[in-house]
């Protein structure tokens, strides 16, 4: 019998299968292995944890930090729209259709300055 956990892996499948091929279409330098899909399983746990209800916004929260940085949802914007799309009964994909790569780029840019200057003496 398996147990609760094993079935919310189950179920996450089709949105893990989903991530994946966006990611071999937006990041086909991204390398395909297991190391990989634990990841994107990890971040689409975490964003059910977040109550980000939706199937796409789901895989948009994976998406973002496999391609721009693993913690681009702690940038300051993005947590905005992360609570946003809770408060307001919004879409998390709706509410980021205005943020384009360069934007997020310009976010992971950030945050890595951020962690220089913390680790700098």
């Amino acid at each position: 019998m398996l147990d609760r956990t094993q079935w919310r892996r189950i179920d996450r499948l089709a949105s893990l299968n989903g991530i994946l091929d966006r990611l071999l279409i937006s990041a086909p330098e991204q390398t395909q292995d297991e190391i990989l899909w634990r990841r994107v399983d990890s971040l689409l746990a975490k964003a059910e944890q977040l109550s980000l209800g939706q199937d796409e916004d789901r895989q948009l929260y994976a998406e973002q930090a496999v391609r721009f940085h693993p913690d681009i949802h702690s940038h300051p914007a993005i947590k905005e729209r992360l609570d946003a799309a809770r408060e307001q009964g919004s879409t998390y994909t709706r509410i980021c259709a205005d943020l384009d790569d360069a934007m997020l780029e310009r976010m992971a840019a950030e945050l890595d300055n951020q962690n220089m200057r913390k680790e700098a003496p």
